[in-house]
């Protein structure tokens, strides 16, 4: 028998400019929980950035299911800002954020200046399953979801 095989998700992973902007964020108004913060560290990790002994902040926040959101700052070398992808580029990422609530979520990510890129869509086959994307930090795409596709037949249709 084959016990080599993926479990799922341990954690996204993102690059941020400003570590406490991406906290007030997803901690302070999204309620992520952190567990686990290290500032001004020696990345043991080497060639991350083209470069060994780089310094860097980590913060690994977490939400009630226990998926991590592992946020990066880049102190020495500073990390090299681009411009944001569109999600038709090649290389385009973003990360899903279950939430309930969708709609006090979407004011709350808008009253710290974050643009949603949608507008709250309303699934016309799955009841209760709703999405949108905003950028969030340094204009990551993040998409939040409410309600769940999984046990649904018409997500498989």
């Amino acid at each position: 028998m084959d016990d080599c095989k993926v479990y799922g998700v341990f954690q996204a992973g993102i690059l941020v400019t400003d570590i406490d902007k991406s906290l007030e964020l997803f901690r302070d108004a999204l309620g992520m929980k952190v567990v686990f913060e290290a500032r001004n560290q020696i990345q043991p990790a080497k060639g991350l950035s083209g470069v060994d002994g780089q310094i860097m902040n980590v913060v690994m926040l977490r939400g009630e299911d226990g998926v991590d959101l592992e946020i990066h700052q880049y102190v020495e070398p500073k990390a090299v800002p681009c411009p944001p992808m569109n999600h038709n580029n090649v290389g385009s990422t973003h990360f899903m954020l279950r939430v309930s609530g969708m709609e006090k979520i979407a004011e709350k990510i808008e009253a710290l200046g974050y643009k949603m890129m949608t507008p709250i869509v309303e699934s016309q086959r799955i009841e209760g399953f709703k999405y949108a994307y905003f950028r969030g930090p340094d204009d990551i795409m993040v998409e939040l979801q409410e309600g769940s596709y999984m046990n649904s037949e018409a997500a498989v249709k």
